[in-house]
């Protein structure tokens, strides 16, 4: 590779060919200084070689340019500047264009990142719309989703019922995928085929966690749930009767009561 003072003689053998593949700016100043129609002063043409060697050794050592670009796209709008000829007018004109393209082309470029970044949260655990694809650390499961997922929790539901969108495949009797003590609140709707309170949601809730349970009076696997909780070292914190509207049964039906328990422990 030339040293710092030989770039620009480099790129005259061939600044067609050569300048394509080089930033607008480099580009720019190698067609002016191969041009024989057009005609600048001995020290503006001096003036022109150094930058333009500054900004090609910036470049091709992947230093920041923005310093040494920009020193060369001001030399080369000063030459432009009163100037009557054609030629040269059209090499300025061709310059700014392709320095509204790069801008152009940064815009798009810093969407994409907003495209990438969001990809990463989806990644990460950060769903779409809020709603988690895996779980998280001090995060909300939601067991017995069905069809109606909780925004910012990680839904899952029994593969043998009704799953909606952003509800993924779960067993309330095996969490292995969920790691022990991470959820702060554990809500369980409706339990059917499992107890709610088991050692795999007990596992997961952390101290001083949350244990929402719902259902209908006549749920066997919540009945006794208060003396059940106590047993496993849960505080009742609340006990109501709330209206089952927007509640479902396993299999997405509407639950026939019009009302639903709703128990809220707190692990101690």
């Amino acid at each position: 590779m030339p040293n710092g003072s030989d770039y620009a003689e480099l790129w005259m053998r061939a600044p067609e060919q050569i300048g394509q593949y080089l930033p607008g700016p480099i580009g720019t100043a190698m067609t002016i200084l191969a041009a024989t129609d057009i005609a600048i002063t001995d020290t503006d043409k001096t003036n022109l070689v150094q930058l333009l060697n500054e900004a090609s050794k910036d470049y091709l050592s992947d230093s920041s340019n923005a310093e040494s670009m920009t020193a060369l796209n001001k030399m080369i709008d000063r030459l432009g500047t009163g100037s009557t000829n054609t030629h040269l007018q059209s090499i300025i004109k061709g310059n700014v264009e392709s320095n509204v393209a790069k801008t152009q082309k940064g815009n798009e470029s810093s969407n994409f990142g907003d495209h990438v970044k969001k990809e990463q949260e989806i990644n990460a655990g950060k769903g779409t719309g809020g709603y988690l694809n895996k779980p998280e650390q001090g995060g909300t499961l939601n067991i017995g989703a069905g069809n109606k997922p909780i925004e910012g929790a990680y839904n899952i539901s029994h593969p043998d019922y009704p799953m909606g969108k952003n509800v993924y495949p779960g067993n309330a009797n095996d969490l292995s995928n969920i790691a022990t003590g991470s959820q702060n609140k554990v809500i369980i709707d409706n339990p059917y085929g499992y107890k709610p309170i088991n050692n795999e949601v007990m596992r997961v809730l952390n101290k001083d966690g949350v244990l929402i349970i719902r259902g209908g009076g006549g749920n066997k696997y919540i009945r006794n749930i208060e003396k059940i909780a106590a047993d496993n070292g849960l505080k009742l914190v609340e006990k109501k009767t709330i209206s089952s509207k927007g509640y479902t049964q396993s299999d997405g039906s509407p639950i026939k009561n019009p009302t639903i328990n709703e128990y809220i422990f707190k692990k101690k």
